[in-house]
């Protein structure tokens, strides 16, 4: 404090100088130094307007007011109501600038606004970052506050770019993420060199206000220059996750895990990824499988049919292709609870992965022509609903509060024909729901 009281002093000592120098003599410009010098700043704001109208081309008028606009503000407490203020006085000040340019002291001019605008931003600034430091008692009242500390900074000084991230920050905190985004944009736009950190940030706001392809291109900028980054191929990996580009955050996974194999969160995502890749087969698979099945209703001889050949073929390939992805991510998901077994989620991804599986393998089962095929699938459904009860039964005895795990239980155990089991799943899931 004792540091800006004394820089403060300075520069009415430079004023003194500055305006104790000049040769404007006219009543209202007078007027307006003796009102400023009686701290009567309303009285030597109107003289100098009166002074400004009279002569509009006098840079030291416009410069003056700058100066009373000022310390208007510096009395008022309130920084919501100062916005006013600082835009009329870097109004003027700008106004004073360029009429210097024709003064022959233009350099020396230049240097006392620029001083006056980088003080008063600095304070605005420093009051509203002061307000952010305490972040654990932080009222949204304390936030407007800064907000309004901040704003002011901005409408002092437009180019500073540190004042647009902190008001990001704020308006993030405030839970208005459009406002967030906009003001971590103007802070990247501002920036010369942009910043591994600033373009983090912004990337990840993008991702909270699900703009995910803006958050993909501003992640892959700034691995640019930070290409081995684990935040930032954390943050590329949720993006695409994200924005359902499975096949490309699979990719980037097998990056994070040659770097780090035995990482158990590594390999569960990789496992998860694999699985929704596989899902996506089975999903195509079922569509054929109902389209065999359409196709045998309607020709009695279908199975001679080059139609229906080409489409048991393409069945036949999907379910490869799904076997081999369920069989990819079986094994990272098993190797994630391999190097740690107390994941409650390894668990629930891998209960899920045989369940979901079985369930696919259920609803062709159904529709599907081929019989010799269709007990195929019966013998799969079997196999893999019995897989999943214990993950599903671990997961389901560690949040007996949640119904939803209850439910699927009570459905594995009905197919299976473990009665007792389902009807005690089912009473939990109704209990609870």
């Amino acid at each position: 404090m004792m540091n800006y009281i004394t820089r403060m002093a300075g520069i009415l000592l430079a004023f003194g100088f500055f305006f104790g120098c000049n040769n404007t003599t006219t009543s209202h410009f007078q007027a307006a130094k003796l009102n400023l010098n009686q701290q009567d700043y309303s009285k030597a704001l109107s003289s100098i307007n009166k002074a400004i109208k009279k002569n509009p081309q006098n840079p030291e008028s416009y410069y003056y007011k700058g100066y009373i606009l000022n310390k208007m503000a510096s009395e008022n407490n309130e920084p919501s109501n100062n916005e006013h203020l600082y835009r009329e006085m870097r109004h003027a000040l700008m106004k004073a600038k360029s009429l210097f340019k024709k003064s022959p002291n233009v350099d020396s001019n230049d240097h006392k606004i620029d001083n006056l605008l980088t003080q008063s931003w600095s304070k605005e600034h420093n009051l509203g970052v002061k307000i952010m430091k305490n972040d654990s008692s932080l009222t949204q009242k304390d936030l407007n506050n800064a907000l309004a500390y901040l704003n002011n900074a901005t409408i002092i000084q437009p180019d500073s770019e540190i004042t647009y991230e902190v008001k990001s920050d704020v308006y993030y905190r405030l839970g208005d993420l459009p406002k967030a985004v906009n003001s971590m944009e103007t802070a990247v736009a501002k920036s010369n060199d942009h910043t591994k950190e600033e373009l983090e940030r912004l990337a990840f706001l993008y991702l909270e206000n699900q703009q995910y392809d803006h958050a993909i291109d501003t992640y892959k900028e700034a691995l640019e220059d930070n290409p081995g980054n684990i935040n930032l191929l954390h943050g590329l990996e949720n993006a695409y996750l994200a924005n359902g580009n499975h096949q490309q955050a699979v990719a980037l996974i097998k990056r994070l895990i040659n770097k780090d194999p035995n990482n158990a969160e590594y390999r569960m995502a990789y496992g998860t990824q694999l699985f929704s890749i596989g899902k996506q087969y089975l999903q195509k698979l079922t569509s054929v499988s109902k389209q065999m099945m359409s196709f045998a209703k309607q020709n009695d001889n279908y199975q001679n049919d080059n139609n229906y050949q080409a489409l048991k073929d393409s069945a036949n390939s999907l379910d490869s292709e799904a076997q081999n992805y369920f069989n990819s991510a079986e094994n990272q998901l098993l190797k994630s609870q391999s190097i740690d077994s107390t994941n409650i989620n390894t668990d629930y991804a891998l209960g899920i992965l045989y369940h979901d599986y079985a369930t696919a393998y259920l609803n062709m089962e159904k529709v599907i022509p081929n019989k010799k095929l269709a007990e195929l699938y019966k013998g799969r459904i079997q196999k893999l609903y019995k897989e999943s009860l214990p993950y599903l039964e671990k997961v389901a005895n560690n949040q007996p509060q949640t119904p939803s795990y209850w439910k699927i239980l009570y459905k594995v155990y009905n197919y299976l024909g473990f009665k007792a089991k389902a009807d005690s799943a089912y009473t939990n899931f109704q209990k609870d729901s």
